[in-house]
This record gives structure tokens, C-alpha cells and sequence, in this order.
């Protein structure tokens, strides 16, 4: 018994094969973790969650976003607060905490370096779709104790 192959089928099966040969590769999932630059993750709390309270005012805050640079490898955090000092005669006030600086990752962790002094590093983790970090205490505009945030999910921008 002798198999005989048309001509087109032969180029279209070495063309079908080629094609799968060199796609393959591309399409196998990576080892290693996802980039979280090139994104921005935010957190919007409502109600607003509380973050710091003395006996005359309490803080809270409202939402926060970060946005991390692929190329730069620079990042950007904004946070939203209020202080509500109705309970020591003064009033409701707005305002927010700016952060930037650079990150680098290992794994799936975050190390993060502002660029002022007035906020130390600090570390988060990246599971694909959320950033989880902690925030240092910053007593001149934040609050006096860690916070905890998740932020997410991502949007690339």
C-alpha cells in the first residue's frame, strides 16, 4: 500500500507545522511573575475607614491609588483623607498625602523607596491582579501607626 500526498496538502501540513512550531513558545505561560507596571490599583472605602483618633478628632481615609511605571520602575501613591474635629468643637477637614518614588520587585514582592524623607520605605506584595502593602507611620500627615492597604484591581494603563 503506497501513500500518496497531494502537493497542497503537503505544504499546507509542513505550513500548519511551522506555524504551531514557532507560536508555541509564545503562548506557554511564564515561570515568573507578572510586571505590575504600566497600572494603576486603587481602594475606595465607604464608609471611610479610620486611621488615626486623639481625643478631639478622629482621620479617615477615604481612597487611595497607586500607579507603578513600567520603563521607570517609578510609582505614585495618592491618598485621600478627612479629620472630623466635630467631637472637639472644630470642624470637618479635607485633604491628601502625596507619595512617589521608585519600587523594585522580587518575586512577588514590592519594595518601595520614596523620594522625601519624610516617609521610610515600606514593602507590599503583587498577586497579579492586587498590590497589598503597609504603610509606615508618618505622624506629620498620615497617622501614628501602620496602615494596611489592598489596592486593585489592576488597570492597565
Amino acid at each position: 500500500m503506497t501513500l500518496h500526498l497531494r502537493p497542497a496538502r503537503v505544504i499546507s501540513t509542513l505550513l500548519f507545522a511551522t506555524v504551531l512550531a514557532a507560536v508555541t513558545p509564545a503562548c506557554e505561560s511564564s515561570t515568573g511573575p507578572i510586571d505590575p507596571g504600566g497600572a494603576s490599583y486603587s481602594v475606595a472605602f465607604d464608609p471611610a475607614q479610620i486611621i488615626h483618633a486623639t481625643l478631639t478628632c478622629d482621620r479617615y481615609l477615604s481612597y487611595a491609588i497607586l500607579s507603578l511605571g513600567r520603563s521607570t520602575r517609578g510609582f505614585s501613591l495618592s491618598i485621600n483623607i478627612m479629620n472630623d474635629c466635630t467631637r472637639g468643637g472644630g470642624t470637618w477637614t479635607y485633604g491628601g498625602v502625596y507619595i512617589e518614588g521608585q519600587y523594585v520587585m522580587e518575586d512577588t514582592t514590592l519594595s518601595f523607596t520614596p523620594d522625601a524623607a519624610s516617609t521610610p520605605p515600606f514593602v507590599g506584595s503583587f498577586d497579579s491582579t492586587y498590590v497589598r502593602l503597609t504603610l509606615p507611620p508618618r505622624t506629620d500627615s498620615l497617622a501614628a501607626t501602620p496602615i494596611p492597604l489592598r489596592l486593585g484591581p489592576r488597570s492597565p494603563f
